[in-house]
């Protein structure tokens, strides 16, 4: 780990990405497990696109996939800065289909507030195969958001380079009002945060008091559904929410009444949890994994010397909790509110077959330990967290260690169906937080052409001469009152970060230039990304143009000031 200024504390490998991690599967998925937490590299691809900050800091962002069990991951650049400029690696709070939400903390600019350190601003990126984009959003300031609170619904409008349409949605509930909530939601339409009630049937409610005590873990959206989110607390169920409505509603799917036992003849009554929620097949999926402990008396402990008489009584602080193994129960139910849970499957740790040799060969440390059960897993793995595939209800990612102080953690895709292992990845533990989830499911993989196993990225620009023989008219901006010490490369490259330039012109000693994207959507990007924003000594006095090749731009007759403008030969 690295001490920065800012008292923070950053992961050393958080600067140094991996490479995409291979596995043998020969299929390509419909998902991917994106780790949640970025790197912060100057490594670019096929998917990079670029945006500015509320500061006018360029942001980068790029994407390296791979099919599950690997580790998919994301790379943030921001030229200039270093490590002491960000208050934590940046994050994905949310993402669905071609849709991810990104936010990016950083330790200056002005504080939404008073006990932030910085300014945290959140980035939209939308996976086109051919023109990836990124576009600032708005804050959603005077509200703060944990990450785990984000829900995305993504809205399919059509196809082609038509951007779609998405909405977030934060559920928080009413402090003071029980079963009345707060959805807090932006909508790409619009362009604005807005919050409206959201009541809760209090049927089927299990309740503490007259409060229904749900904290938002995770948030899914329901296939097929564009207007219903799923809002998990591991803990007490799903608060489902149909966010499209005057006043949304809200009911609530409890756990299945039937849970793993907490007490077991063999083994003691110690256990630690994970469980996960996702919504496939026209179902709610829910796993729960336990991992059964069992005291032990510490090896320090059992090496020391002690009184016969008392030689079967040892001291509490001489025991330690030992992993004796771990079961899974997979569990599905409609959304309907009067459903039932139906349990799927059952299985252990001692059921589990590894029958590929290749990973026979790859887990020596995972393998069992008796002679009699080198084909199956080790019992005493550390769960680290479990996550339900999102297209094979049989299959579940199982993220697990060795030791608790490994530093390399493994991601298992155990069958559920047929009690075998399908596949395995390794990723670095160093970024990881028990029962945290390292990793996001999402299917971003779908819309890019992407070669398995060697990231070769197949999301490809347009050639910029076939663009420019087709170059649409109205997507020519005017910069006015432009520092005469501004360099063309300097503002070409700026402009370029937008998208492809079929024409280019800059007239310093006249305080203008004339920017030509090959594409109208380019073009509107700019101009609402940077239309009044001010970087340095760059301010952003933009207005539009009309398409005319090899023509000057028009000069305008009155400056910013009032004063007139004039030429200079």
């Amino acid at each position: 780990m690295s001490f920065l200024s800012n008292s923070l504390f950053f992961a050393a490998s958080s600067f140094d990405p991996p490479d995409v991690a291979t596995t043998t599967s020969r299929r390509q998925s419909r998902q991917v497990l994106l780790d949640k937490v970025a790197y912060l590299a100057n490594r670019s691809n096929g998917t990079t696109a670029e945006s500015f900050g509320r500061t006018g800091q360029a942001v980068e962002v790029s994407f390296w996939l791979t099919d599950p069990p690997g580790l998919s991951h994301f790379c943030v650049h921001c030229p200039g800065l270093n490590k002491t400029h960000f208050a934590e690696e940046p994050l994905v709070v949310c993402a669905e289909e071609d849709v991810a939400v990104l936010q990016v903390y950083f330790t200056f600019g002005p504080k939404d507030h008073v006990y932030e350190r910085g300014i945290r601003d959140y980035f939209v990126y939308r996976a086109h195969r051919q023109h990836p984009s990124l576009d600032l959003l708005p804050t959603p300031s005077p509200h703060f958001f944990q990450p785990h609170e984000f829900g995305l619904l993504p809205c399919v409008v059509g196809g082609g380079e038509e951007e779609a349409d998405f909405t977030i949605a934060v559920l928080r509930p009413r402090v003071v009002v029980p079963h009345e909530y707060d959805l807090h939601v932006f909508s790409s339409n619009t362009w604005t945060w807005s919050s409206k009630l959201a009541l809760l049937d209090p049927r089927g409610v299990r309740a503490i008091g007259d409060f229904m005590i749900h904290v938002t873990d995770k948030v899914f959206t329901l296939a097929g559904d564009t207007n219903t989110l799923g809002f998990v607390d591991v803990r007490h169920g799903v608060l489902l929410c149909r966010t499209h409505q005057g006043t949304p509603d809200l009911w609530h799917i409890g756990l299945p009444a039937e849970h793993i036992k907490e007490s077991n003849t063999n083994r003691e009554r110690y256990r630690s949890l994970v469980r996960d929620f996702t919504f496939s097949d026209d179902a709610i999926r829910f796993i729960e994994v336990a991992e059964w402990k069992r005291q032990v008396v510490s090896e320090s402990s059992s090496t020391a010397p002690k009184c016969s008489v008392c030689a079967r009584r040892v001291d509490s602080a001489d025991l330690e909790l030992a992993t004796d193994g771990w079961n899974a129960i997979a569990w599905s139910r409609s959304t309907n509110a009067d459903d039932r849970w139906i349990k799927d499957y059952e299985v252990c740790a001692d059921d589990i077959a590894i029958s590929n040799p290749s990973h026979l060969d790859l887990l020596p440390d995972l393998r069992a330990a008796s002679e009699s059960r080198k084909s199956t897993l080790n019992r005493n793995l550390v769960a680290v967290t479990a996550t339900l595939s999102m297209h094979d209800k049989d299959v579940f990612h199982l993220a697990c260690k060795v030791n608790d102080m490994d530093k390399t953690a493994w991601i298992l895709s155990i069958n559920m169906r047929n009690k075998s292992l399908e596949d395995i990845a390794p990723f670095s533990a160093d970024r990881v937080h028990f029962f945290n989830p390292p990793y996001r499911p999402c299917a971003l993989s779908e819309n890019f052409n992407m070669v398995p196993h060697k990231c070769e990225v197949g999301c490809k620009r347009k050639r910029r001469d076939e663009d420019a023989e087709n170059a649409p008219v109205d997507t020519t901006i005017l910069m006015h009152g432009l520092d005469p010490f501004t360099s063309s490369d300097q503002l070409r490259s700026l402009f370029t970060m937008f998208g492809d330039l079929h024409d280019f012109n800059i007239a310093a000693n006249q305080q203008y230039a004339s920017i030509q994207f090959v594409s109208r959507s380019c073009a509107e990007k700019a101009m609402r990304m940077l239309n009044g924003a001010q970087g340095g000594r760059l301010k952003f006095d933009l207005s539009w143009g009309s398409n005319s090749p090899n023509k000057q731009p028009s000069q305008p007759n009155v400056n910013k000031s009032g004063a007139d403008s004039e030429r200079h030969s």
